[in-house]
């Protein structure tokens, strides 16, 4: 671990030693009268634009580059229409130049200035979608992978060097409000110019400039924006074993009105969740559904594979998004999400839990089928203009979960049946005035109301000598609802004057919760019985006023800090009649944070970053009376409100040479949580009871992150690299014993894309980790896992219009206790493309080898298991896509 630090140390220190230069000059006529409007051009020795400037009425130009212009030969080009141009060469150690411009009376012919692939002006990063674009993309999602900097995981989300963006822009419009895991897959490459990341992104108008922030911003810039062609794409596929999918999409994309919808079904494994994910676009005033799940119906995860491996489903979604821009600058936003499916998952699972003086082993067995839907809905007016912004935004949620399955354990067979209807409705208000030349004036008001009813029913008599003093019985049913109500009142007033920041708010916040649950039991008889201390009838209250007082100083492209003062008064009553329990508690914190960015060149900074947190839970965390949270699975509590004090730390440099189109970040994150109570558990080989008792607890950690890209325009090709390092100490109280625990994990990944031979494209995708536990007692022996996992995909074009693509992948994984796996899995696609049609013909042919069955080890603190599970088999696929 230290060296991993002191590596990283080190990295961070030669990259500070990166230097930033300003060319400054003047331009004036023969008169010596200053010329405004003038262009001055930087040029590297392909004639490609690097930088460029206007000068201002008194003839003065200014541009910050990085030192990397003097390394090769760059010249200075300075034009104008009415004047004859000129071009110097760009010397080293040189930094003033002064031009004198004669007049031109001649007609100037057409000047086409190549664009480079990437430009930068000021803190926007613009990447030309035509440099990047492939003939077998078909999407801007396809496109934005190929970027240098730039990373999309499997849901969709969006990276820009290590760091996920804030929001996806369509011409500076959210128009998906911050649910874009679908769109890039939708958009068509031919309809966007550019890909724009705005780094220190503020989306509200009257607070840029004003009002600093750390976002990263994604915008899609339309080649053009008064285009009113509606563009569409409609698929159907047929395969075995019996598959369909099909979809419909239509898009109309311009600065006055915009739509993406789409209506989609398929049973071949593709998920629809990530479209209808938030990713982005949440704000302070926007709250949270409080309504938590408290049941589940298994212990069971996914495995680490594509979801399309694994995904046994018949899904269907209607996604609709409308938005229209007004002339008085006013835009009304629609976005309806309709989701259903059924799933089935089977696995199989051998777990082992490690306490100071014994090894407690189960193992389960599950068929599981889930049928769930979801109903979205959100609606929003704003105006955004320089003088105020307007947002209201209203959005429903509602869902159904119903999860029928089969459970067999080393000593029973039995069902289950889980069901849930969660239901939230919010409004999220705000309006923020310019009142004075650098007032600004803040008011947000937003609610949400929340409940979550569930049951969990389980057809046989488990836990007998827990539950039912020993007497058998049939059935168990546990009920719960957390029905719960948010209002928060927030008033900001900022003032900017120079470099200096001043804003001081006020935040009042009322919150109600009830937790309401019961543990019935189906005697032999047929009749159904509380079980004693199964009651819960808690009700609880939160209040709180916060005063924070934020000072900020800033210079633009020098430095910019912070300090946040909050003050938090707090009061906590709760109340459950049954345990005679009625406590109210007061609280009065004190929460500093510290931040602070110093720009080491026009592109790289460091960043550090310290916060101190009080905290207090809230109802899940003082309940009395048991809950069956899953089959094996007791919970309760009999602690004091949990309390905790947390401190966070972290530094992070991020280095971005656009010109050279490579990227790096380097970042340490530490963090140190005190409580005053822990979670005891009780193991056995048949049940696990935990209850919250009042044992003080402390976690640390520290995770470390180097990553970096680099593209070649001349190649064609993008090279990635990341690595991670963390580190958690913890104490777990297992059966009466006290263990301090420490868990490892240490990451890395390489990704190659490249053209080879101009017909075939290359891609790699390797990654290796490691991670060990061990628990910090006598005799106690560390479980090590190591993973690695490889993908390799050749795309062939050997024919215009015909694409062939083969894919493979490699998983191996093995512990210190002997147990090892591997697979090998292997894709292959064929695409033609009917011009004449606007066609697309695929056939997608995927798990050629056949594997049935996937076989996964986890190693986490305290515990080891091997999970199996059914996978799907071979799988083809044709599908006729269609342009409309």
């Amino acid at each position: 671990m230290n060296s991993l630090l002191l590596t990283t140390l080190f990295t961070l220190c030669c990259l500070l030693s990166q230097a930033q230069q300003s060319i400054k000059g003047t331009v004036k006529d023969k008169s010596g009268s200053p010329l405004a409007g003038v262009t001055i051009l930087i040029k590297n020795e392909k004639n490609l634009v690097l930088k460029y400037a206007v000068t201002n009425t008194k003839g003065e130009f200014s541009l910050v580059v990085a030192d990397t212009v003097f390394v090769k030969k760059t010249n200075l080009e300075v034009k104008h229409i009415s004047y004859q141009s000129l071009q110097q060469l760009i010397e080293k150690g040189k930094f003033i130049y002064n031009f004198t411009m004669d007049e031109s009376a001649e007609i100037l012919s057409q000047v086409v200035v190549k664009q480079p692939p990437i430009i930068t002006r000021g803190d926007t990063t613009r990447y030309k979608v035509s440099s990047f674009a492939k003939d077998e993309d078909r999407s801007i999602a396809d496109v934005i992978k190929r970027m240098p900097g730039l990373d999309i995981d499997e849901s969709g989300k969006i990276y820009y060097n290590g760091k996920e963006i804030s929001n996806l822009y369509m011409h500076d419009d959210d128009l998906m409000d911050g649910r874009y895991g679908g769109a890039t897959k939708v958009i068509k490459k031919e309809m966007i110019e550019s890909v724009d990341v705005i780094q220190n992104h503020q989306p509200v108008k009257v607070l840029r400039n004003k009002k600093p922030t750390d976002n990263i911003g994604l915008n899609l810039v339309l080649k053009d924006e008064n285009s009113w062609a509606l563009s569409g794409q409609a698929m159907i596929g047929i395969g075995a074993p019996k598959l369909l999918t099909s979809n419909l999409n239509t898009v109309l994309l311009n600065k006055k009105v915009k739509t993406l919808n789409t209506l989609k079904i398929n049973n071949t494994g593709e998920d629809y969740r990530n479209e209808i994910t938030r990713m982005g676009g949440f704000t302070e005033n926007q709250l949270s559904a409080s309504s938590s799940q408290l049941l589940s119906s298994g212990t069971a995860g996914n495995p680490d594979l594509p979801r399309r491996n694994y995904y046994f489903n018949r899904s269907g979604l209607a996604n609709i998004n409308f938005l229209v821009n007004t002339k008085n600058q006013f835009q009304f936003r629609t976005n309806i999400q309709a989701f259903t499916d059924r799933q089935t998952q089977e696995y199989n699972s051998f777990t082992e839990l490690y306490t100071a003086t014994d090894t407690i082993r189960y193992f389960e067995q599950q068929n599981i089928q889930k049928k769930p839907w979801i109903l979205n809905g959100a609606f929003t007016i704003m105006a955004n203009k320089e003088r105020y912004y307007l947002s209201n935004r209203l959005t429903v949620e509602a869902e159904g979960i119903h999860d029928p399955n089969q459970l067999t354990t080393h000593q029973n067979s039995f069902s289950q049946n889980l069901r849930q209807k969660p239901f939230t409705i919010a409004n999220a208000f705000n309006f923020t005035p310019s009142i004075k030349q650098r007032g600004i004036l803040d008011f947000a008001w937003s609610f949400n109301y929340s409940k979550r009813p569930q049951q969990l029913y389980v057809d046989d008599g488990l836990h007998a000598d827990i539950l039912n003093n020993g007497i058998p019985y049939t059935a168990m049913r546990q009920t719960a609802d957390m029905p719960a109500f948010k209002n928060r009142i927030a008033t900001n007033y900022l003032i900017s004057k120079g470099i200096f920041r001043q804003q001081y708010s006020a935040v009042l916040l009322q919150e109600n919760k009830e937790l309401n649950s019961d543990l019935l039991l189906q005697q032999n008889n047929h009749n159904w019985t509380l079980v004693d201390s199964t009651t819960n009838r808690l009700k609880w209250n939160n209040t709180s006023a916060t005063f924070t007082a934020l000072y900020g100083w800033s210079k633009k492209g020098k430095y910019e800090t912070s300090i946040s003062l909050p003050l938090i008064l707090q009061s906590i009553r709760y109340q459950q009649e049954e345990f005679s329990m009625k406590e109210q508690q007061k609280r009065v914190w004190f929460t500093p944070s510290l931040s602070a960015r110093w720009y080491t060149s026009t592109e790289d900074f460091l960043q550090l970053s310290y916060s101190f947190n009080n905290s207090i839970s809230d109802i899940n965390s003082i309940y009395r009376a048991v809950i069956l949270t899953n089959y094996r699975s007791l919970q309760a509590n009999n602690a004091i409100l949990q309390e905790a004090q947390s401190h966070q730390a972290g530094i992070r440099y991020n280095l971005q040479r656009t010109i050279q189109m490579f990227f790096l970040n380097a970042g340490i994150t530490y963090s140190r949580e005190k409580v005053n109570s822990i979670l005891a558990y009780s193991l056995t080989d048949d049940v696990q009871e935990s209850v919250l008792l009042p044992v003080p607890n402390i976690m640390e950690s520290i995770q470390g992150t180097l990553g970096g890209s680099k593209y070649s325009y001349f190649l064609k090709s993008t090279i990635s690299v990341k690595t991670a390092y963390g580190e958690t100490n913890s104490r777990q109280l297992i059966n009466d014993e006290l263990i301090p625990t420490k868990f490892n994990t240490l990451s890395g990944s390489l990704g190659l894309d490249t053209r080879l031979f101009k017909r075939i494209n290359f891609n790699y995708n390797g990654s290796l980790s490691y991670q060990t536990m061990k628990q910090q007692i006598k005799n106690s022996t560390s479980s090590e896992m190591y993973r690695i996992d490889q993908q390799f995909t050749a795309t062939f074009n050997l024919f215009k219009d015909f694409l062939f693509q083969v894919q493979a992948r490699n998983i191996s994984s093995w512990n210190n206790s002997g147990s090892d796996v591997q697979y090998w899995f292997a894709d292959a696609k064929v695409r033609y493309n009917l011009k004449k049609w606007k066609t697309d013909i695929e056939l997608d042919c995927t798990n050629l080898a056949n594997v049935n069955e996937y076989e996964l080890l986890r190693v986490t603190a305290g515990m080891s298991s091997m999970s199996r599970y059914l996978i799907r088999g071979r799988m083809a696929l044709i599908k006729f896509t269609f342009q409309l």
